[in-house]
């Protein structure tokens, strides 16, 4: 046995590695997210608004959803890779508000698989969504930030993580979409990077879509330089209508 290879089994024997997810032994890919949860994370396919990506009921072709074809949103794309549920709902929680950082490695490596298999528009930038600086400070990171570096570096693109400045931060959760629309409505300004937007295709990313209100207000900003505004997150929801199973601040 190599000494890291003993190393590593002395340190499991002491410290099991246990799935934060379920609570049960995980001897897989990943010291803190067993196989059977990772797996289980859903994704996201074919069946979806072409243009906001909203999952359909049934199985079906990408084509516009009524919302759409009513009024346009204020970006081009947008897709989300999985469903904010079960332990995929779980782990972003454990990282978000419980700092479980020991997840992102589960998180990026769930990104990665899934672009795989989904064809994203062409970007020159990636901007993610900002946070009021209280809520860093109190939380340490902003988590758009942490999951986007990766996602820049596998565009091979730069990400501008100064390009808008949040300046609204009130919850939205218990908020309905109109709600929420006029509650994030003016929270985000041209940060000091906005400059470096103009006439370029931004690749605007969050971690969780839920009414949209979010990445459409961020959106409609960006696009006042942008030559193209995409959106990608790592999840969404299947409705606002299932908010009940949010998290305590949800805010996208």
């Amino acid at each position: 046995m190599e000494p890291n290879q003993y190393f590593r089994f002395l340190l499991d024997a002491l410290y099991p590695p246990i799935c934060l997810l379920c609570g049960d032994l995980s001897d897989g890919r990943f010291p803190h997210c067993c196989d059977s949860c990772f797996s289980s994370f859903q994704r996201l396919h074919e069946a979806v608004c072409s243009i906001c990506g909203k999952p359909f009921p049934v199985p079906d072709h990408p084509h516009p959803c009524l919302e759409c074809i009513g009024k346009k949103p204020p970006f081009d794309w947008c897709r989300g890779l999985y469903l904010y549920s079960g332990p995929m709902a779980e782990a972003v929680s454990l990282l978000k508000y419980r700092r479980k950082l020991s997840l992102l490695s589960v998180v990026n490596s769930a990104i990665m698989e899934a672009l795989e298999d989904l064809k994203v528009p062409k970007a020159d930038l990636v901007v993610p969504v900002p946070m009021v600086f209280s809520r860093i400070l109190k939380r340490g990171f902003n988590q758009a930030s942490v999951l986007a570096g990766p996602l820049a570096e596998r565009f091979g693109i730069q990400m501008l993580s100064s390009a808008l400045k949040r300046v609204k931060n009130k919850p939205q959760v218990g908020l309905d979409i109109a709600g929420r629309a006029a509650n994030v409505r003016g929270a985000f300004i041209p940060g000091r990077e906005y400059r470096e937007l103009k006439g370029k295709r931004v690749l605007v990313f969050d971690d969780v879509y839920t009414s949209g209100a979010t990445v459409r207000e961020c959106s409609r900003v960006i696009g006042r330089a942008a030559s193209s505004v995409s959106v990608l997150t790592l999840a969404r929801t299947g409705g606002v209508e299932n908010a009940g199973y949010f998290v305590m601040d949800q805010t996208v």
